[in-house]
């Protein structure tokens, strides 16, 4: 048998001194950044939430000082009895310029809501908006038909009342968890129930209140 020559020693293979603290800390940037991107799209929600639920209030206002001053018309010719056509006739234009000045600052508050900038993945919110759009849309309806017809704001207004009942769901939903800018009581304080009227308690006024408590 020939005698065996050794092979010559292999190379070492053995990893860079430099390679694991790099991969660490390349691992480190993209944890950073994509928690960075998580943390920057709530922040995101929190901000738009804040600015639509802002605009919602300034809606909800609205509709209230008209209902203020609905009632504060009733109630000024409440204390005269049985009305004269004439004072009829004056109560039901002092009813269509309360309600056209109401439609007037209802529609700019609808206005604000719908230029609310939301991101389109943001779909909560979205469905939010949206849901609430209608609801002061409906508001917008039953003013401008006061406006032709007095006798309006004295029949039931399903729209109003239905449309605030189905936004009080995705306006809650899209409420940022953890919430910023007291977001959760905002909207709580939106849907809860009306306080009982302080004006006049006739029949008329108690119908006027009635037809506009979804606010």
């Amino acid at each position: 048998m020939p005698p065996q020559i050794p092979s010559p020693p292999k190379a070492s293979r053995a990893t860079p001194r430099w390679l694991p603290p790099v991969l660490a800390l390349l691992v480190f940037f993209i944890v950073l950044g994509v928690g960075g991107l998580v943390v920057t799209d709530w922040a995101l929600r929190n901000a738009e939430m804040n600015a639509l639920v802002a605009k919602v209030e300034v809606s909800e206002d609205s509709m209230g000082t008209l209902q203020g001053d609905l009632g504060a018309t009733f109630d000024a010719f409440a204390s005269q009895g049985q009305l004269t056509p004439d004072q009829r006739a004056k109560l039901n234009a002092q009813i269509q310029k309360v309600a056209g000045a109401g439609h007037d600052a209802v529609e700019k508050a609808g206005i604000g809501v719908e230029a609310v900038s939301v991101l389109p993945w943001h779909t909560a919110i979205v469905r939010a908006k949206d849901a609430y759009v209608r609801h002061n849309q409906a508001w917008q309806a039953y003013l401008a038909q006061a406006t032709q017809d007095p006798g309006e704001v004295t029949r039931p207004q399903n729209e109003i009342n239905d449309s605030f009942t189905a936004a009080e769901k995705p306006m809650k939903s899209a409420v940022p968890r953890p919430t910023l800018f007291h977001l959760k009581q905002r909207v709580d304080a939106l849907f809860a129930p009306p306080a009982e009227p302080t004006t006049s308690n006739g029949p008329t006024q108690s119908v006027v209140l009635t037809a506009g408590q979804a606010r």
